[in-house]
């Protein structure tokens, strides 16, 4: 499964768990925030082709994990991509 989301490097790299964030080209956010949680979507299922949103947990760059974005925060207030929990 592919999630897509704007945090640090916006080309289009792959990452897994654990992996650092890239940053230096086209950045969205800050980089070695302490916890910061992103909003994802990933690309439609294949058999009923739902899309689903995910969050993707960040702390010190390094991806944490992931869930299914059931409205736990609220982005709207962000620029839209992703929230900072703790500086």
């Amino acid at each position: 499964m592919k999630i897509q989301f704007k945090f640090g490097d916006t080309w289009d790299y792959p990452y897994f768990i654990n992996d650092e964030i890239k940053w230096g080209g086209n950045n969205i956010g800050i980089k070695g925030l302490s916890k910061v949680v992103l909003d994802g979507i990933a690309e439609p299922c294949t058999n009923c082709k739902a899309v689903v949103d995910y969050l993707i947990f960040i702390k010190k760059d390094v991806i944490q994990y992931i869930e299914k974005n059931i409205g736990q925060y609220d982005f709207t207030d962000s620029e839209g991509y992703y929230l900072i929990l703790e500086e």
